[in-house]
């Protein structure tokens, strides 16, 4: 092949070339621009969405606030009051008579005064104190009337019952002493039921004898005695004193047995509960009072 050949196939080759390369940049061009297009046409429509979004959240904003404005106008408005209860006049051709009122009864039945409550709240005279939770007396009152009254209202309770657990530690008088349970005791000193002992020219009763359980009225010159048991408790020992008052009827029971009976109207009325201690060294751990 000659030179001048040779030179034609070198620019024929080199044509080729430069034509394929600007066949290859023009395609290129066309790759940019069309990749510009779609990312220019998804960016926009973020921003259209985010632009919608942005207006619905303001608008729902802007409803809210105008249902709180309108919540709050309500809220502040005062509102109706009730229509006042309609209350049906009395009928002038009724001639019933109104509803009674039932009776007032004791509203601290039962009581219960022992140790765990440190006998609290007693009013005692001379003698009475408390001591270990128990309410003991040193003998020195001299006295068969009530000398220590529990807290208990008895206001429109006629008929109840009372028991003690009263301890007998010794006499400080041999010649009468005494002691025991007051019941029904109002204006006057009530009823009176326990233990007396007398000796010499003293008696506790007609019968003559020496140690006696009694239901009686104590008076200042001699004691109006309802019932009377021969009886003796034994010193340090505990005994349970029970005494019923229903109507006109007394009862009293030591130890669950009944030893004491009888009827006096003197006091109806429920009174006054509590205990009397003549020359008697006594202790009481218990004292109950309930409805029959």
């Amino acid at each position: 092949m000659s030179a001048t050949s040779k030179r034609r196939h070198w620019v024929i080759a080199a044509c080729i070339a430069f034509a394929a390369i600007v066949a290859f940049l023009a395609n290129l061009a066309n790759i940019v621009q069309f990749a510009q297009h779609q990312f220019g046409s998804s960016t926009t429509q973020q921003q259209e969405q985010k632009q919608e979004q942005e207006q619905k959240q303001e608008q729902g904003q802007e409803q809210g606030q105008e249902q709180g404005q309108e919540q709050q106008q309500q809220e502040q408005q005062p509102k109706p009051e009730p229509p006042p209860p309609v209350i049906p006049k009395p009928d002038p051709s009724d001639s019933s008579p109104p509803p009674t009122q039932p009776e007032a009864q004791g509203d601290t039945l039962p009581y219960t005064a022992d140790s765990s409550k440190d006998m609290a709240g007693w009013a005692t005279t001379e003698g009475w104190k408390v001591t270990d939770g128990m309410l003991v007396n040193d003998g020195t009152s001299s006295s068969a009337e009530m000398t220590a009254t529990a807290p208990v209202d008895l206001e429109g309770v006629d008929d109840y019952v009372v028991e003690a657990e009263i301890q007998f530690i010794d006499f400080t008088n041999s010649a009468l002493a005494s002691f025991g349970v007051v019941v029904r005791k109002a204006e006057g000193p009530g009823y009176g039921a326990g233990y007396c002992a007398a000796a010499g020219i003293f008696s506790c009763d007609d019968s003559g004898e020496e140690y006696v359980a009694v239901l009686w009225i104590p008076q200042e010159f001699g004691n109006t005695v309802i019932d009377a048991a021969p009886f003796k408790p034994k010193q340090q020992k505990w005994y349970s004193y029970k005494v019923k008052v229903e109507g006109n009827r007394i009862q009293m029971w030591i130890n669950d047995a009944l030893v004491l009976s009888g009827v006096n109207n003197t006091y109806l009325d429920g009174g006054r509960v509590g205990l009397w201690s003549n020359s008697s060294q006594i202790s009481v751990r218990r004292f109950t009072v309930s409805n029959i």
